[in-house]
C-alpha cells in the first residue's frame, strides 16, 4: 500500500510508461529516504527482454542530424516554462528526497532548455568533435576516400546522481550519434531522468527518439544489469568507484566503455590578488561562486586552494580565508544550501573538530552553511565531506603548489591568467583535464573536452569507403609466375 510520501516513479520502456498496474502484482524495487521518511516505488519487470528496448533502433538511424536537434530543441523549449507539469513535479519530487535547495534545482533546471537549443552547445560540440557533423548522415570526403560515421547500435548509460544534468548530457551525446539509449537511473537521482525522457512523449510518442529511448532501475548484480550490458554496444557510466568498477566487469571483446569516475578540482591565488583589496575581493566572489554551485556536488566543484604568500603565507591564507567566508555568505543568499542531512552535519562537525584540535584554524558561520579550514598538510584534503568545504593551503609560490595536481584532477582555476599561462604545460603534463581561471570552473566552454576526451567519435564506427574508379584487374594466368 502507497503511503502519504510513498511516490511511484515508472519506468520508460522504449519512450512507453511501464507502471505497476501492468505488473503481475509482484513487489518492485524500493528505496527509501531519510528526508522526509519519502519512499520511492518502481514497478516489477518481469520475464525481461532487453532486446524490446531497442526496437526503434534502425528508425532513429535514419535520422538526419537536423531532425533529431531539432526534436531535442523542441523538448528543451518546455522546459522553459515553470508551470510544465513534468518541471513541477519533478522540482517538488528533488526537494523531498536531495539536499539541494529550491533555488539549485532551478537553476539545474534552466541548462536543460540551454543546453539544446539550436544553433548552441550541441552544435559546437558536433562541430568540433566531428569537424563537419554531415559525416553522420552522408559519405564525406576525407584524404582519399569516403567516410560515414554510422551509430555502434545500442548505448546504456550509467548514472550518477550527484549532480541533475548528468542524463541531459549523456543522453543528449548519444542522440546527436544516432544510438538506441538506455539510462539506468541513480538512487540520488531516480526524478529527472524519467521527466526528461517523459518530454519526449509529449511531443511525439511515436517519433524515433522518444521510441528508441528507456530509462529503466536495477539492482546492482542483478539480471536485469546483465542482460542489459550483454545487449549493448557501448557504456557510459558516471559516479564513484564502485559504479565504474562494475561496469568494467561487464567488459568484452567489442564493447566501448566509456568511464567518468571520481575526480577533484583545485585553486591556486596568486600573491598579487592580495595585494589589493579589490582583487582580493573579486577573487573571493569569483571562487565562492564556483564553490556553491551544485553545493560542491560536481567533479568541476573546488575543494582544495593554495594561497601563496611566501614568509607571510599564513597570515595572508588566514585573511584571505575570511574574505572568503563574507562572499560565500553573500553567494549563499541567491543560492542557498538545502537541508543537511543528519550525516552530513556530523562529517561536518567532526571534521571541524579535528581540524580545532590538531591545531588547524576553521572558519564557519555558527551553521553548516560552509567551512573553511586552513592547513599545512595537503594529506588532510583526502577527505571533504563537501557542502561548501574548502581546505586552503599556505605555500611559497604556486610553481610548489601545482605539483600537487595528478591525473584525478579535473579542474585547475587560477586567480591569475599569468599564472595559467606559466603552467599548464606542466599541469598537462601531471594529467590534469582542464586549466581555467576562478568564476568558471562549472562554464564549460564549446569545444571543451570531456575528461581529457572527445567522446563522440567513440559512440560510433567510422566506415570507409575507396575512390578508386575501377577494380584491379587480375594479373592475366600467362603472365603469372
Amino acid at each position: 500500500m502507497i503511503g502519504q510520501q510513498d511516490i511511484e516513479i515508472p519506468f520508460i520502456l522504449s519512450g512507453r510508461e511501464y507502471r505497476s498496474a501492468e505488473s503481475s502484482g509482484n513487489e518492485g524495487i524500493i528505496l527509501e529516504y531519510d528526508k522526509g521518511g519519502t519512499v520511492i516505488r518502481f514497478p516489477a519487470l518481469e520475464k525481461f527482454d532487453a532486446g524490446e528496448l531497442f526496437s526503434a533502433e534502425k528508425e532513429l538511424a535514419k535520422l538526419s542530424i537536423d531532425e533529431i536537434l531539432d526534436f531535442l530543441a523542441a523538448a528543451g523549449k518546455l522546459w522553459t516554462d515553470p508551470g510544465y507539469i513534468r518541471y513541477q513535479e519533478s522540482l517538488d519530487l528533488m526537494k523531498r528526497i536531495t539536499d539541494f535547495s529550491e533555488e539549485e534545482l532551478v537553476l539545474d533546471f534552466s541548462y536543460i532548455p540551454a543546453l539544446l537549443e539550436r544553433g548552441g552547445y550541441l552544435e559546437e560540440m558536433l562541430r568540433v568533435e566531428f569537424g563537419d557533423s554531415g559525416v553522420l548522415d552522408q559519405w564525406t570526403l576525407r584524404g582519399g576516400c569516403e567516410v560515414k560515421a554510422n551509430p555502434r547500435g545500442r548505448l546504456l548509460h550509467v548514472l550518477a546522481g550527484n549532480v541533475p544534468g548528468v542524463e541531459l548530457i549523456s543522453l543528449a551525446r548519444g542522440l546527436m550519434t544516432k544510438n538506441a539509449n538506455v539510462l539506468k537511473m541513480a538512487r540520488g537521482n531516480p526524478v529527472t531522468p524519467v521527466a526528461l525522457v517523459g518530454s519526449f512523449a509529449d511531443i511525439d510518442p511515436d517519433h524515433p527518439i522518444t521510441r528508441s529511448t528507456s530509462v529503466i532501475y536495477w539492482e546492482r548484480g542483478s539480471s536485469a544489469e546483465t542482460e542489459i550490458f550483454r545487449g549493448v554496444q557501448s557504456v557510459c557510466v558516471w559516479g564513484g568507484f564502485d559504479a565504474v568498477h562494475a561496469s568494467w566487469s561487464h567488459a568484452r571483446s567489442g564493447l566501448e566503455i566509456l568511464d567518468y569516475g571520481p575526480k577533484r578540482s583545485m585553486v591556486f591565488i596568486g600573491a598579487s590578488t592580495l595585494s589589493s583589496e579589490d582583487s582580493l575581493t573579486a577573487a573571493a566572489a569569483a571562487l565562492a561562486s564556483d564553490t556553491v554551485v551544485h553545493d560542491q556536488q560536481a567533479c568541476h566543484s573546488p575543494q582544495v586552494v593554495f594561497v601563496e604568500g611566501g614568509e607571510a603565507a599564513r597570515g595572508e591564507t588566514e585573511m584571505f580565508a575570511e574574505v572568503l567566508g563574507r562572499a560565500l555568505d553573500e553567494a549563499g543568499k541567491s543560492l542557498p544550501r538545502g537541508e543537511d542531512s543528519i550525516d552530513r552535519k556530523t562529517q561536518v562537525g567532526h571534521m571541524r573538530n579535528m581540524a580545532e584540535l590538531m591545531g588547524e584554524t576553521v572558519f564557519h558561520p555558527g551553521s553548516t552553511a560552509w567551512t573553511l579550514i586552513v592547513t599545512d598538510d595537503f594529506t588532510r584534503t583526502a577527505s571533504n565531506p563537501l557542502g561548501r568545504t574548502l581546505w586552503i593551503l599556505p605555500v611559497d609560490s604556486i610553481k610548489e603548489a601545482v605539483n600537487h595536481a595528478d591525473s584525478w584532477t579535473m579542474v585547475a582555476a587560477f586567480s591569475l591568467r599569468a599564472d595559467l599561462e606559466a603552467h599548464r604545460d606542466f599541469l598537462a603534463a601531471r594529467g590534469v583535464d582542464r586549466v581555467t581561471t576562478l568564476g568558471h570552473m562549472g562554464l564549460l566552454p564549446p569545444g571543451t573536452p570531456h575528461e581529457g576526451r572527445y567522446d563522440l567519435t567513440r559512440m560510433v564506427k567510422f566506415v570507409s569507403a575507396d575512390l578508386a574508379p575501377e577494380p584491379v584487374m587480375a594479373i592475366p594466368a600467362e603472365l603469372s609466375v
